[in-house]
C-alpha cells in the first residue's frame, strides 16, 4: 500500500487512508510505513490506538480523551503530511499542524438510529470532501460529523446520507454531545 500511495503522491494526487477494523495486531506492521505518503489520515480511534501501541479506551469502555493528543502526535510524526482526524461515537479529533480540534458527535435519540453500519465510512467521507473543497480542517470535520449522524437514520450505509446543504443544517441545529473531560495537548 506504501508503494501505491507513494505513487500517487508522485504524480501530483493527494492521497487519504482509512483503516478496516480488526481484532489483531498487525496494525503496527502494515500501518506506520504508509503514512509518510498519506495526506489525509481519518481512522477511529481503535484503529488510531493499535497502529501506535496506545489503547483509547478504558476497560469500561470509555474514551481516554487525554491519551488523543499523543496517537495524534505520532501518526503526524509517521509521517502524515496534512490532516490527522480520530473519529469516535463521542466525537472527532483533528490534527492540522497548529492545533487539535475537537468537533462533538450529534445527538441523535435512539429510537431514530435504524443502523450504524457505515456511520464511520460516512464521516471520512465528510471530510474528504471538505478537503477536496478546500474547507478548513474543523469545517471538514464538522461535515462530517453530520453525514455520520445522518446514516444512522437509515438501515444501510448509505441512503440515509443527506445533501451537502442538509448536513450543513443538521450539524447547526443538532445538539451537540459534551465531552467528559478536558483535552490537554
Amino acid at each position: 500500500m506504501a508503494k501505491l500511495l507513494k505513487t500517487a503522491q508522485d504524480i501530483g494526487i493527494k492521497t487519504s487512508i482509512d483503516i478496516v477494523s480488526e481484532n489483531s495486531n498487525r496494525y503496527k506492521h502494515i500501518v506506520p510505513p504508509s503514512l509518510k505518503y498519506t495526506n489525509y489520515c481519518v481512522i477511529n480511534e481503535l484503529e488510531a490506538g493499535k497502529s501506535v501501541g496506545i489503547t483509547l479506551r478504558d476497560g469500561s469502555g470509555k474514551l481516554l480523551i487525554k491519551k488523543i493528543p499523543e496517537v495524534i502526535f505520532k501518526l503526524k510524526d509517521m509521517g502524515v503530511r496534512d490532516w490527522v482526524v480520530i473519529h469516535t461515537p463521542e466525537g472527532s479529533f483533528g490534527y492540522e499542524g497548529k492545533e487539535i480540534h475537537r468537533v462533538p458527535s450529534l445527538l441523535i435519540e435512539n429510537k431514530c438510529i435504524k443502523g450504524t453500519v457505515g456511520a464511520g465510512d460516512a464521516f471520512v467521507s465528510g471530510v474528504l470532501y471538505g478537503a477536496l473543497k478546500g474547507f478548513c480542517l474543523r469545517a471538514s470535520m464538522e461535515l462530517g460529523t453530520a453525514a455520520a449522524a445522518s446514516s444512522l437514520l437509515e438501515e444501510d450505509s448509505t441512503s440515509g446520507v443527506k445533501r451537502y446543504a442538509e448536513l450543513l443544517g443538521m450539524y447547526r441545529d443538532f445538539p451537540k454531545r459534551k465531552f467528559e473531560e478536558e483535552l490537554h495537548c
